[in-house]
């Protein structure tokens, strides 16, 4: 039987590791930066009030913490690859940016 692909997905990331997270409506991480994706399933996240009739669009999923290499917020993950694999891959969730 073969790995979860959803699950490659994110081991292809080795920093999201052990990662810290906190579940938080999606913010643009950049002006020119519009939307982002799962690191897992690639479910497209947007901030509220930008939907579309042809795909399926998230409003809040998990972000990585300000401890995360690249910032906060550049990585999100979606509440379902977040519950079916945040054990596998160590996830940490936390309640604010202030407790560990």
């Amino acid at each position: 039987m073969s790995k979860d692909w959803r699950l490659e997905n994110l081991e292809s990331n080795p920093l999201l590791r052990g990662a810290r997270f906190i579940r938080k409506p999606y913010r643009m991480y950049a002006p020119n930066w519009d939307h982002d994706h799962c690191a897992g399933c690639w479910v497209k996240f947007m901030e509220i009030g930008t939907d579309s009739p042809h795909e399926t669009i998230l409003h809040e999923g998990f972000a990585v913490t300000d401890d995360y290499p690249k910032g906060a917020e550049y990585e999100w993950v979606c509440p379902s690859c977040f519950e079916e694999f945040g054990q596998a891959m160590e996830f940490v969730s936390i309640k604010s940016q202030n407790e560990g």
